[in-house]
């Protein structure tokens, strides 16, 4: 078991996906993330059926930032009821994980 974890979020527009990204890393709560889109969700809300474009943001971090990580994006996000999922990051390759690992401490 590792440190790491990942936590993904969806939005409705790139430009918002691309500044809660850019946000979240200039707060030093991740190192990295990879915004993917448009993406088609299906789901129901208020009792409707409902198609919607949107974004996902892939955010990998360590298991210390998860609460900002989720706080963040509940205060920022347009949503209602932002999707804010975490998990764990059980292995991963050596250089990746130890970047991903001590990357808070680098000077970037």
């Amino acid at each position: 078991m590792t440190n790491a974890i990942f936590v993904q979020t969806v939005i409705n527009s790139k430009e918002s996906a691309n500044q809660m990204a850019e946000d979240i890393l200039l707060k030093k709560l991740a190192n990295c993330i990879q915004v993917l889109g448009p993406i088609t969700s299906h789901f129901y809300w208020k009792n409707q059926y409902q198609i919607m474009e949107e974004y996902l943001l892939l955010i990998k971090s360590v298991e210390k930032n998860q609460d900002n990580i989720i706080k963040y994006i509940e205060e920022n996000h347009p949503y209602d009821t932002p999707e804010v999922l975490c998990t764990p990051i059980t292995k991963m390759s050596a250089r990746f994980g130890e970047w991903l690992l001590n990357a808070q401490n680098d000077s970037r």
